[in-house]
């Protein structure tokens, strides 16, 4: 070996290392600081019976801006904070020969005195000042109270909770105003954290039997990365379902399959958060969440496809300012 080539072999094994510190991530709230944000979200439903070659689509969707104003932060950097959202306008797409609708939702706005943790854990409500009545027909497709087809009456239960859990317009501790979760331990690019976000029917794989288990959101720090010209802490989240659900309500009945007309009831569902936090504050500073999933009540004679449903949903967070 050459006296050169194993000089620099030697140099390079006995180099320095450098890799990028563990970072805590922490948000730092300010006593005074109002921030002022927008939410504005979108679903896209459609569905096709037995007998139809095409998909009728349908859109739905949700626009709501809010305030964070922070009146108190304890020792441990936790803070006590005003939520108001002056109001909720619910979007009835346009379908057939009807014009889209956009309506605000009966019962006005409200407010809320909550606690929030520096990860974005909610503490506590301390005061419901007015509660909203979230009605129209959006929320046909975000609870049970669905046209009374066989996927509705099965599976309306984990389908309107993918489909909150698609525009991340749940309750407000799964909501995009509050998000994303932080990890309690120091992270560096790469480090995994997760969270529950909702439940669904899976296969156990410990008895083989049906059972409902959690759904988890994987989140992922990407390290400090540029975004509208800025520096910022990205983090994304992902979260994926893939099963046949049937068996579950066969056994929650003590049915077989060989007693109904169905073979199957698949339910897949897709979602990826992106989330661009400020360096300082870890404040959201933009926030995008788009998924997918479907359903499909598949027949026993002929393997046909009885019902199939998919939807689209995107909801889009941004921070407007921060007056004080």
């Amino acid at each position: 070996m050459h006296a050169l080539t194993l000089v620099a072999l030697i140099a390079a094994q006995g180099a320095p290392t450098t890799t990028a510190p563990a970072v805590q991530m922490e948000r730092k709230f300010t006593k005074g600081e109002t921030l002022h944000y927008s939410v504005r979200s979108l679903l896209t439903v459609e569905e096709r019976e037995l007998g139809l070659n095409t998909f009728l689509p349908r859109d739905f969707g949700l626009e709501y801006d809010y305030t964070m104003k922070v009146n108190d932060v304890d020792q441990d950097g936790n803070a006590k904070v005003l939520y108001r959202r002056p109001k909720t306008i619910s979007i009835d797409g346009e379908f057939a020969d009807k014009p889209e609708v956009r309506a605000a939702q009966p019962g006005g706005g409200f407010s809320l005195d909550l606690r929030i943790s520096v990860i974005n854990e909610l503490l506590g409500v301390e005061e419901i000042k007015e509660k909203p009545k979230a009605t129209g027909k959006m929320l046909r497709y975000m609870t049970q109270e669905q046209d009374q087809k066989v996927t509705d009456l099965l599976a309306g239960q984990f389908v309107g909770d993918l489909m909150r859990i698609a525009l991340m317009t749940g309750s407000l501790d799964s909501s995009m105003d509050f998000a994303p979760p932080l990890s309690f331990k120091p992270v560096k690019p790469g480090s995994v954290w997760k969270k529950t976000v909702g439940y669904t029917p899976q296969k156990l794989s410990t008895t083989g039997e049906q059972g409902v288990r959690r759904l988890d959101y994987s989140y992922t720090y990407q390290g400090v990365v540029e975004s509208n010209g800025k520096k910022v802490h990205r983090i994304v989240g992902e979260v994926s379902q893939d099963s046949d659900i049937w068996p579950f309500f066969l056994q929650q009945y003590g049915l077989r399959i060989a007693d109904t007309p169905f073979a199957s009831l698949q339910l897949t569902f897709k979602g990826k958060l992106e989330f661009d936090l400020d360096l300082k504050t870890l404040h959201t500073l933009r926030a995008k969440a788009e998924s997918t999933g479907s359903t499909k009540l598949t027949l026993r004679a002929g393997n046909a496809a009885a019902e199939e449903m998919q939807f689209y949903g995107e909801n889009n967070l941004t921070l407007q300012k921060i007056s004080r």
